[in-house]
């Protein structure tokens, strides 16, 4: 006997039910390793009735995956004026526990702020010690509304996909942006491989139950490089607090954490990369050869604290690429380094660029704001400086601005 689901979707203001017959058996989707992440608006205008419905139909979804440890892990939050973690996924591992928790969840109440909440997500529910790094990432998003500010909304979207967790957008009612909802999505090639739902109303989220878990079941992670190569390359990352201030100097970590994470990174693979703080001696830089994958390299950069001394490029070029620190004696060396202003000794800072370039290293230069002097950026950078000047207007843009960073040392690779 087969079993026939209806998807409803508003399109133009006509509802077209299609069905999809499958066969009962795969009903239940054993798929490949996962981490599930449930994030469920709970804005005022969401009844309580329909906030049920929600809840009845995410514990639905869950009952059709293979809960455990080491197949699907799920997690849950709820947004409104801010986000709500409601459990992450290493606190249950059993489903019928978890579908309880889920059916208990009570209703919170104000306004849509999806872009915090898909920040909040990404940075706290899939932070690289709780998120497995070598399962498919998924994101299921309900709402029910335009969001506060659609374009911050759009952005934290993008950066969510960037980092590889794929998204399903559904979009509940007639307040809905449809616009909105597949800039949140993920999109495929695959024109089946559907990221994006408009529902007519709550009742209809029955209808998606099990077309979104088998679509979910299917995914498979995503971590291909942004620049594939297979050519050995060793990148110095020089960061100097004692100008930038700890504020700013974080901003640049999680750049060079997402910089990371788009490259094929590891003692193992062809890129290695080393994070040099103007610090103490006492306290811990980051050699070529500390970890074994980009994602224990991520989660130092987000963790470490540092302390601050001077001349941060005399260090690079003396300690950086030794051998005993994971420098490869064939690998093409880059280092990268931060301005934000004027420096403070050019003529020491240049004499230590040219004996870093006389080592065969080149150095890229990322000019942060309006206040970097150009002559000295010229000096500084290698080559042509269209090649070697990577330039952003402020520090909020440097925090999204490391896909186009990878696109330019690509080149180089």
């Amino acid at each position: 006997m087969k079993i026939e689901t209806y998807l409803i979707v508003l399109l133009s203001g006509l509802t077209l039910v299609i069905a999809y017959p499958m066969e009962p058996d795969t009903y239940y989707c054993g798929g490949k390793p996962a981490d599930v992440y449930f994030l469920v608006d709970t804005s005022t205008s969401i009844w309580g009735i329909d906030f049920l419905k929600q809840l009845d139909f995410i514990a639905n979804v869950i009952e059709i995956f293979d809960v455990n440890p080491d197949r699907t892990r799920i997690g849950m939050g709820l947004f409104a004026n801010d986000f709500y973690p409601q459990f992450s996924f290493k606190d249950y591992t059993n489903k019928s526990e978890i579908i309880q928790v889920v059916k208990k969840t009570e209703h919170r109440l104000g306004g849509t702020y999806t872009a915090k909440a898909i920040r909040r997500m990404r940075e706290e529910a899939f932070a690289p010690n709780v998120a497995r790094q070598d399962v498919a990432h998924i994101a299921i998003i309900l709402t029910d509304g335009k969001s506060m500010y659609p374009e911050k909304t759009a952005a934290e979207a993008k950066l969510t996909k960037d980092k590889g967790i794929y998204i399903f957008a559904i979009g509940i009612g007639m307040k809905i942006s449809m616009s909105e909802i597949n800039n949140i999505a993920s999109e495929s090639e695959d024109p089946k491989a559907k990221f994006a739902f408009h529902l007519a109303d709550f009742d209809a989220l029955a209808s998606i139950q099990n077309i979104l878990a088998i679509k979910t079941c299917l995914i498979v992670p995503k971590d291909q490089p942004r620049c594939p190569t297979t050519k050995d390359s060793d990148i110095i990352f020089a960061v100097d607090p004692l100008v930038m201030g700890d504020v700013r100097t974080n901003i640049i970590k999680e750049f060079i954490a997402n910089t990371a994470d788009q490259l094929d990174v590891g003692n193992n693979k062809p890129i290695r990369i080393g994070v040099f703080i103007n610090n103490c001696p006492s306290s811990k830089d980051i050699h070529l050869n500390a970890y074994q994958d980009k994602y224990a390299l991520m989660q130092q950069l987000r963790s470490n604290d540092h302390v601050i001394e001077n001349h941060i490029l005399r260090k690079v070029r003396r300690r950086a690429f030794k051998r005993s620190n994971g420098g490869r004696a064939d690998a093409r060396r880059l280092v990268v380094t931060f301005l934000d202003g004027p420096l403070e000794n050019p003529k020491d800072v240049f004499v230590e660029a040219q004996k870093i370039r006389k080592f065969g290293a080149d150095i890229f230069v990322i000019a942060i704001g309006n206040e970097v002097q150009e002559d000295e950026l010229k000096v500084l950078a290698s080559g042509k400086p269209k090649e070697h000047i990577f330039r952003v207007t402020n520090y909020e843009t440097l925090k999204t601005a490391f896909n186009d960073f990878v696109d330019i040392i690509c080149e180089f690779l």
